[in-house]
């Protein structure tokens, strides 16, 4: 059994929530509770494309102003 601590931090890893999907379409063999793990993953992807596109708008700006 896994610690609750490390239950907890896993909750917010985008593997644990891909590896379940997989895990319950083709190991188990049902679809039941893949929605969740799926929008689950969406989301996680539109944050970090959102977080993505920040951090290199301001990448872009600082090379724009300060030519390394």
């Amino acid at each position: 059994m896994i610690p609750l601590i490390f239950r907890e931090i896993a909750l917010g890893n985008p593997l644990t929530y891909s590896m379940d999907a997989l895990r319950k379409a083709l190991i188990i063999g049902i679809t039941n509770g893949l929605t969740i793990d799926v929008v689950t993953l969406i989301i996680f992807t539109i944050i970090f494309t959102i977080l993505a596109s920040i951090q290199l708008r301001k990448v872009i700006e600082y090379r724009k102003y300060n030519i390394i």
